[in-house]
């Protein structure tokens, strides 16, 4: 039994260096935000001799140039919508490509591929048809290119997931006398929950670095 603790506790302690390390710029980000302009340039370490907010304020005060809060909104939205088309429309792809086969041989490959065209080659195009349906500078415009960039990488992702479902669930669902948008929504979705949260997180990741 002792062992066993102390292999937990040395797993927690790897697991907990290993998210330190890979936060760490993160980290001294949201330190150094937390100093005034003196101590930034004498104290380069993680440690804050005196905690100050005047950083915030400072941006937040120059709102009529700098609109932090507004351009925040923008980012969080669009990310968020993009993510989630991303998924309402993956979703059901990838339940006809798992269970059917439809475009198992031609539509992944070719949507999965996609993901490594570069992006600024679409870049006219999509200015022109924008400008065509009025979508210039707008959320849901932005959100759209958005979720064209996400789905393929989110259509991997449930496929994999819907691949790695037991049939016999389903069969069972069908048996109860479940349709088929019933059984995706109470039986198949709930059991992908853990995939789908991935993706949506992953998704909204890659929105929000684009």
């Amino acid at each position: 039994m002792r062992v066993r603790h102390g292999w937990m506790a040395l797993r927690v302690a790897v697991f907990a260096l290993a998210a330190f390390t890979f936060n760490f710029p993160l980290i001294a980000t949201v330190v150094t935000s937390l100093k005034g302009e003196a101590e930034i340039n004498e104290n380069p370490t993680l440690s804050i001799a005196a905690p100050t907010l005047d950083n915030y304020a400072q941006v937040h005060a120059a709102s009529d140039r700098f609109d932090i809060l507004h351009y925040l909104f923008n980012s969080i939205v669009s990310a968020g919508l993009g993510a989630l088309l991303a998924l309402i429309l993956a979703f059901p792809a990838a339940y006809a490509v798992a269970r059917s086969g439809v475009g198992a041989r031609w539509l992944l490959p070719i949507v999965t591929n996609l993901r490594a065209v570069p992006l600024i080659i679409f870049a006219i195009p999509i200015y022109l048809v924008y400008q065509g349906v009025h979508l210039l500078d707008t959320r849901i415009g932005l959100a759209l290119i958005l979720c064209l960039v996400n789905l393929p990488l989110v259509l991997v992702l449930l496929v994999n997931a819907l691949v790695d479902l037991p049939l016999a669930v389903e069969e069972a669902a069908r048996m109860d006398g479940a349709s088929t948008a019933g059984m995706m929504l109470h039986v198949v979705l709930p059991l992908t929950a853990p995939a789908i949260a991935s993706a949506l997180v992953l998704s909204f990741i890659y929105s929000w670095n684009e």
